[in-house]
């Protein structure tokens, strides 16, 4: 009997022997499998990254982005040129309008009439301010054309060639504007409308002088007399014009007219 059991549970042995086997394959297998698995995700994350560090280290002047970034610029450089364009244009159209006023209103004005000699003043203060407005504007759209145009030559957004003629346009652009704003302040309407003031400001002078000044032989008498010297507006106007005169480099000629009627 005891044969028998021995010799009954040797193919059980066996074929238990067989499954560990079978188990133990299929256990290297998986280890094997889950080895690849993980090695070939880290050959991945290095090829990701070694991908974003190749992107990353893309030139960033390469060819498209480069005229791409160069375009979206240059039209900003074009708007910002173009920009002051139309307050330019206003302001010019202004000075024209009010050297039209102030040439209309000249012969009208009158010194004996304080009030429109006043009037008068105002309209060339007006002027004044509107050509300092125009040179003012003038300059800032020149300066922006020069801008663009440096732009231009510091991107090499266009040939050589063309950049220099444009620089040599920009150039000519300012001393036409250099010239215009002189002619403007000094030699256009302004300069007439300051001649017809300083007219009017030896009119009103001459009006205001007391008749009986400078008489006596010399003596200065111990009472003096009493007079007025003109209504409060013609003392105004006087002054008004005076300062409008001071105010545009003219004090000199105040100062002649002054001792001219005196």
């Amino acid at each position: 009997m005891p044969a028998m059991c021995t010799h009954a549970s040797t193919p059980a042995i066996a074929g238990g022997d067989t499954v560990l086997e079978q188990l133990r394959a299929s256990r290297a297998a998986i280890v094997s499998v889950l080895a690849t698995a993980v090695e070939a995700e880290a050959a991945i994350d290095a090829a990701g990254d070694r991908l974003g560090d190749m992107y990353s280290g893309l030139p960033s002047s390469s060819q498209l982005q480069s005229q791409a970034v160069a375009a979206r610029a240059l039209r900003a450089r074009i708007d910002r040129a173009v920009a002051p364009a139309g307050p330019l244009l206003a302001a010019l159209r202004r000075v024209s309008a009010l050297a039209e006023e102030a040439a209309a209103a000249l012969p009208a004005a009158d010194p004996g009439d304080a009030g429109g000699a006043a009037a008068f003043v105002g309209r060339v203060d007006r002027l004044r301010d509107a050509v300092e407005e125009a040179v003012a504007r003038g300059d800032e759209a020149v300066r922006r054309v020069e801008e663009a145009v440096g732009f231009l030559g510091r991107t090499k957004a266009t040939g050589r060639g063309r950049v220099r003629r444009l620089a040599e346009a920009a150039a000519a652009l300012r001393a036409v504007h250099e010239a215009e704003a002189e002619e403007m302040r000094f030699e256009g309407p302004l300069d007439e409308a300051l001649l017809g003031l300083q007219d009017l400001f030896e009119a009103l002078l001459l009006r205001l002088k007391h008749p009986g000044r400078g008489g006596g032989g010399g003596e200065v008498s111990d009472v003096e007399e009493e007079y007025e010297l003109g209504t409060d507006d013609e003392v105004d106007a006087a002054a008004r014009i005076a300062r409008t005169l001071a105010g545009n480099d003219c004090l000199d000629i105040c100062l002649d007219i002054y001792v001219k009627v005196s």
